[in-house]
């Protein structure tokens, strides 16, 4: 919606003449808002929500953009941690902090509501229901998990469990491989390895989705689920396989 009259951003507040955006609530925000939600906020997304959510979301933000050390372990944060996450006191843990209870508190898929009916891809992260206060214990339960999956398993870079193989259809000669990271961390150009009875097939993972929502990660982290696209054969993999990847 267009006007040249000036109007007060629902979100900052600023009176802002020209380009407005409806959000939830029969409300406006101005272009500027607009810039930094659309960084990682579709406007389907954002417009289904009020200003209050959204006030927050841009806070929560802020906030993790602004720390610069990790609240447990004290060390910095880099800065293009991408699993760095603020807890539910608002303490910030950088990823390694966060990635170390993954095991037990993963992320997962969910659905939610399009706004029209209908529900759409989501996250569910556990690991921001917690405070600072809860880390050591979860650390210790993680701990605890890991070293009975390693004894199951055996001691890998990553060891990923497939229930899904399906063609990419977006690429050729290309499949995705759906699954859960039950130890370690998968990573982008990881080579997946399988034992068969006639010898070992290998293959690279060339992307990784986490979620289908999200095209920008490189890593798939331990205990959590996600699509692994790699280009060729695939006949030799099967869901209920177990895939490992090696340290170099």
């Amino acid at each position: 919606m267009s006007s040249s009259q000036p109007y007060k951003c629902a979100v900052c507040g600023s009176d802002a003449p020209g380009r407005r955006y409806r959000i939830k609530g029969s409300k406006y925000i101005c272009r500027d808002c607009r810039a930094k939600l659309d960084k990682d906020l579709s406007s389907g997304e954002w417009s289904r929500m009020n200003a209050a959510e959204l006030k927050e979301f841009l806070s929560d933000k802020e906030r993790l953009s602004m720390q610069k050390t990790c609240s447990f372990c004290g060390k910095e944060i880099s800065a293009d941690d991408m699993h760095k996450i603020l807890l539910k006191d608002r303490s910030v843990l950088c990823g390694n902090c966060a990635g170390s209870m993954r095991i037990v508190r993963p992320v997962f898929n969910t659905v939610k509501s399009d706004g029209s009916g209908g529900y759409e891809p989501a996250a569910d992260d556990p690991l921001k229901e917690l405070t600072l206060e809860d880390v050591p214990w979860v650390q210790k339960e993680a701990a605890e998990e890991r070293e009975r999956r390693i004894a199951r398993y055996g001691a890998h870079k990553a060891v990923f469990v497939v229930d899904d193989v399906t063609r990419y259809e977006d690429e050729d000669d290309a499949h995705e491989i759906y699954g859960t990271a039950v130890l370690g961390c998968i990573e982008k150009g990881d080579t997946l390895h399988i034992k068969r009875r006639e010898g070992e097939y290998s293959k690279v993972v060339e992307r990784i989705d986490p979620l289908e929502y999200d095209k920008k990660a490189v890593s798939l982290a331990e205990g959590c689920e996600g699509n692994l696209l790699v280009k060729g054969d695939v006949s030799f993999i099967y869901p209920g396989d177990v895939l490992t990847t090696e340290r170099l």
